[in-house]
């Protein structure tokens, strides 16, 4: 079970999205996780600077800001109409689909120049 488990883990790919409104800093910062074209929101945080949440990595956002409750344990009303709130600016399993293919380019193409700086350094 815990094989399966890390198999899972390894299918998904995490991803940040960032709704603001044009001229303004005031937005949402949607923590998200993508496995099979299917998203999951994990947080949901709302900011008055969020071009300095675009700025940070979600890591250290989570440490110095509140990012919301876990997605999970809101309403299920409010979790629907926020997935909806998401759909309709286009964050659906077509984008879900494209990031996941991107991510699997980015790791191979991390994976061959890890391996061509191991080739060099054992060289």
């Amino acid at each position: 079970e815990e094989m399966q488990d890390y198999y899972n883990e390894a299918d998904t790919c995490d991803f940040n999205v960032f709704i603001y409104r044009n001229g303004s800093e005031d937005g949402l910062v949607f923590d998200c996780t993508t496995a099979e074209t299917e998203i999951t929101i994990t947080n949901i945080m709302h900011t008055n600077e969020i071009s300095k949440m675009r700025d940070m990595h979600r890591y250290e956002r989570s440490f110095n800001y509140y990012n919301g409750p876990e997605f999970s344990s809101l309403d299920e009303r409010l979790q629907a109409g926020l997935s909806e709130f998401l759909q309709g600016h286009g964050i659906n399993e077509h984008l879900a689909a494209f990031v996941e293919v991107m991510s699997i380019d980015k790791d191979n193409r991390l994976y061959i120049n890890w391996l061509e700086d191991m080739k060099a350094f054992v060289n």
